[in-house]
Order: C-alpha cells, then structure tokens, then sequence
C-alpha cells in the first residue's frame, strides 16, 4: 500500500481506551483484531475504498487464520458493542440521540474512522478518563474521611 502512515502510540492509545469504553474485552481475539484492522485502515486510509475483502485477507495473514475467520471475528465485536449500547454508539459515530440499527463492517470502519479523524473519539476518551479521575479522587476523599472518622475512635484525642 502507498501512502502509509505511522500512527503514534497516543493515536494507538485512543483507539484502545475508546473500544475498552464501548465495551470491547480488551483480551479477545476479535478486540485485537478489531484494534488491528482500524489502526490498518488509518495507517493506509486508500484501502477503505477497496473492496472489505482486501483487509480482511491482510489480518488473516497477520492472525495466521482464515478470512472468514476474520470476517466473523469483526463482525461478532462490532455486533456485541452495537448491542451492548446502541444509544451511545449511535451518539458517538452518527451524532444521532435515537438509537440506530448496527452497521456492517465496512460502515463501523468507516464511521469510526471519521469520528477519530474529527478528533471525536479522542474527546470522548479524554472526558471518560476525566470522569475516572474525579471518580477515583473522590473515592480516594471518602476513604480519608473514613480513616479520619475510625482514627478519631480508636486513638482519641
């Protein structure tokens, strides 16, 4: 492929921590897979013009497996996360509030492709990780307030 790109660990980074938000088990073989398909298709965004099956027979050769395997594989995460919650999806990748039925492969791709191109996806990961500090802060000021309250009882002043 001509053209290619060289995603950064950050740009690599997003696209990890966005699929773990969406609910994408991050060690199953169709989460790498899905992982590595998107990070194909940005590195080498002309192959999204091509027909699926040219992506699906460069995974197969990196997984060592069929490419039917690997359309399935795509297929099945990409389902499941659509399921899991299609309003948030449906938000995310079509800016719709209604939840929208699931897309194929090709159309996940490509929606998920613009939406990180947008800077989309990035700001949805960086106000899920705000939102993972605040909560981890508070629960780290309960936690002292509590100590602080069973200090008070067992060694008074």
């Amino acid at each position: 492929m001509k053209n290619a790109v060289q995603l950064q660990f950050e740009e690599r980074q997003y696209i990890h921590l966005s699929l773990l938000h969406l609910g994408v088990i991050k060690w199953s073989k169709s989460a790498r897979r899905l992982r590595s398909a998107i990070e194909y298709v940005l590195e080498h965004e002309a192959i999204i013009e091509l027909p699926i099956g040219y992506l699906y027979e460069y995974l197969a050769k990196q997984e060592g497996c069929s490419y039917n395997v690997i359309e399935r594989s795509l297929r099945y995460v990409i389902n499941d996360l659509w399921r899991c919650d299609p309003k948030n999806c449906s938000k995310l990748f079509l800016r719709s509030s209604k939840p929208l039925p699931c897309p194929c492969v090709s159309e996940f791709l490509c929606l998920y492709i613009a939406a990180f191109q947008r800077g989309v996806i990035r700001e949805w990961v960086d106000s899920f990780e705000r939102r993972n500090v605040l909560f981890e802060y508070r629960e780290m000021e309960e936690s002292q307030s509590l100590i602080n309250e069973i200090s008070k009882v067992i060694i008074p002043e």
